[in-house]
């Protein structure tokens, strides 16, 4: 099946697969399992998972690949959820001492992504293939736009309350969200593009996460700055700006039932 792969292709799955051997094994060294099993679960099976997909194209027959490519890259998309799900932990957990009223918006946040990918991937079905592959292309669309709201929501909640992100945290969620939105555009172009621009899909998305990858290396080949509890500056701005908004809204409320 390589054969069918352009060159380009073949040599960015070739050092994808080297980056994410090289990514395990500074895990390892670093024992980030610890502090993130989610992170480095995801890490071992697309590790994992790309090794057998390689096994695959070079040994079996072409007509297998897409079931087992389809099979691992719904458990790989179910784990970048379970990593959004750290990052959230992480950031607004109990450890990070933040208002009551954050961390229940946080969640909210959350919820809010579920229900947006639900509609949007029910808005751009795929269209193209068989049964199999359209069933397929359409849940890992849902997938990958869940992981991708949850990411951006959870990064641009926090930036409204000036939270601090410590450099690994922060580098886990920029790349996931470097290669999920470039993965967004081309899983609708697979589903539904023409020919040629599923061939540019295909080698989009290994791209982005390949520039991922580095990112991931770069930020956990230093050694991890040891989170703090938000300080009483930081906690005060924060009830200080939800406060604000929360009277803004009884105020616009109330504005509307006078025009009323």
């Amino acid at each position: 099946m390589l054969r069918f792969i352009p060159l380009a292709g073949l040599y960015v799955l070739f050092a994808m697969s080297l980056m994410q051997v090289a990514l395990s094994l500074l895990l390892l060294y670093r024992n980030s399992h610890k502090r993130y099993p989610a992170f480095c679960g995801y890490v071992y099976f697309a590790t994992l998972k790309s090794l057998f997909l390689l096994a695959v194209a070079c040994l079996a027959e072409p007509s297998l690949y897409p079931a087992f490519y389809y099979g691992l890259s719904f458990t790989s998309d179910l784990l970048a959820l379970a990593v959004a799900w750290e990052v959230y932990r992480v950031v607004y957990g109990p450890t990070a001492s933040l208002p009551a009223c954050v961390p229940v918006r946080a969640s909210q946040i959350v919820s809010v992504a579920f229900i947006s990918a639900v509609l949007i991937s029910g808005l751009f079905r795929a269209s193209r293939g068989g049964t199999f592959t359209r069933a397929m292309v359409t849940v890992e669309g849902f997938l990958i736009w869940a992981a991708f709201f949850t990411f951006w929501g959870l990064l641009l909640y926090s930036k409204t309350l000036f939270m601090w992100w410590n450099p690994r945290i922060s580098g886990i969620a920029t790349g996931f969200i470097l290669f999920l939105t470039i993965n967004i555009a081309a899983v609708h172009v697979r589903g539904s593009g023409s020919l040629g621009a599923t061939r540019i899909a295909l080698l989009a998305g290994p791209v982005a996460y390949l520039a991922s990858l580095g990112l991931w290396m770069h930020c956990h080949w230093r050694a991890e700055q040891v989170p703090t509890p938000a300080t009483d500056e930081e906690f005060s701005r924060m009830s200080t700006m939800l406060a604000h908004a929360a009277s803004m809204m009884i105020l616009e409320d109330d504005t509307k039932l006078s025009e009323a």
